[in-house]
């Protein structure tokens, strides 16, 4: 699995991360420090935390133009934030 998650980090986002970065997620708005090693340092993760948002499909810009271009890269994550916020 972390393979899978290695190649689809590179494919997508053009991540360079290896098999130990791949680690257990908590999710963004975690407080246990347990985040994904390629979301530390995330615009769209840094801007819905700072916001207080539980996500950014509930943000009065949504979506902006950080999300349109990962909605460009990767068109399944918008349709999955707006199931999760049921935006759809």
């Amino acid at each position: 699995m972390r393979e899978s998650v290695v190649r689809q980090c590179a494919d997508l986002y053009g991540m360079d991360l290896t098999l130990e970065e791949i680690t257990d997620c908590d999710g963004c708005r975690s407080g246990t420090g347990r985040v994904f090693s390629g979301c530390v340092n995330c615009e769209i993760r840094i801007c819905a935390t700072g916001k207080n948002l539980d996500s950014c499909a509930f943000c009065g810009q949504y979506p902006c133009e950080l999300l349109n271009e990962h909605f460009a890269r990767d068109p399944g994550s918008r349709t999955n934030l707006e199931r999760f916020s049921d935006r759809s």
